[in-house]
């Protein structure tokens, strides 16, 4: 009777863990809006209110976290998103990171606004790695070239190909990519910035780390995380055509989401 016993056990123990298995997540997306509590971001007056970037980015968060709900991935297996902060708390971008870490992030995507002194200056882009350290690639060979040469599916190579499939969401409802730009701090080519941290430190490879503090603690944590400019709240245009209904953020956000659909090949739900 006991051996009986034991065994129906050990076999009901196999069943939970298939189950558990079958159903557990391939997928978990970290979303970060940025800005919150006392921090709100840039700010301007559109029909005699003030709006603010930190609501916009909490609203555009919540609204992609639900899009996102509606795939799965290939093999049948759910997307689990999950948000860094509520509206009314800023934690440091360190935290932030560190949030994703938390949730095993496969993705970190920051979500912001920008804004310009020249408020001629309108459209999208997307903030990614400069470097190739990524401390998941260990290199085989102890010597430079090796330290310094792209390793496939780098951190540099994956966030460069969701950044651009985010960009080619956004351009395609209207939304525009300002002109590349090169400088001795940064460059921006085809949507993607790059700038290197002009601070002296520096990755273990030796490259400069990056200059912006969400890509550089992603980087650091082995995460693939990009930070999405989505328009310029300063630019009228990108107010009215993009930023000025709950409707309008939606269909902004649902070119991330069919960009993060392309990148991973997710299945919307039927």
């Amino acid at each position: 009777m006991r051996t009986y016993f034991k065994t129906a056990m050990i076999f009901c123990l196999f069943i939970f863990c298939f189950i558990f298995e079958s159903n557990a997540y391939c997928l978990n997306i970290v979303l970060d809006p940025g800005h919150g509590d006392k921090s709100p971001g840039c700010a301007y007056t559109y029909d005699g209110k003030e709006i603010i970037e930190r609501d916009l980015n909490h609203k555009m968060a919540r609204f992609l976290k639900d899009e996102l709900s509606n795939y799965k991935t290939k093999d049948d297996k759910n997307v689990n998103v999950y948000i860094t902060c509520k509206k009314n708390k800023n934690p440091s971008l360190y935290e932030r990171v560190k949030f994703g870490k938390k949730h095993n992030a496969d993705l970190f995507l920051s979500m912001h606004l920008n804004a310009a002194p020249n408020r001629e200056i309108r459209g999208a882009m997307v903030l990614v790695t400069h470097s190739h350290y990524d401390p998941n690639n260990k290199p085989t060979e102890n010597n430079n070239k090796t330290k310094k040469k792209s390793v496939k599916n780098d951190l540099y190579v994956r966030e460069e190909k969701i950044a651009k499939k985010i960009i080619k969401n956004l351009k395609n409802i209207g939304v525009t990519v300002p002109k590349n730009a090169k400088s001795n701090m940064a460059e921006l080519k085809d949507g993607l910035l790059r700038r290197p941290a002009d601070d002296g430190d520096t990755y273990p490879n030796g490259d400069a780390s990056d200059w912006y503090g969400i890509i550089r603690h992603g980087v650091r944590n082995g995460i693939l995380a990009v930070l999405v400019e989505h328009a310029h709240l300063s630019n009228s245009d990108d107010y009215y055509s993009f930023l000025s209904s709950d409707d309008k953020l939606k269909h902004l956000v649902h070119a991330d989401a069919l960009g993060i659909a392309d990148y991973y090949g997710l299945i919307f739900k039927k």
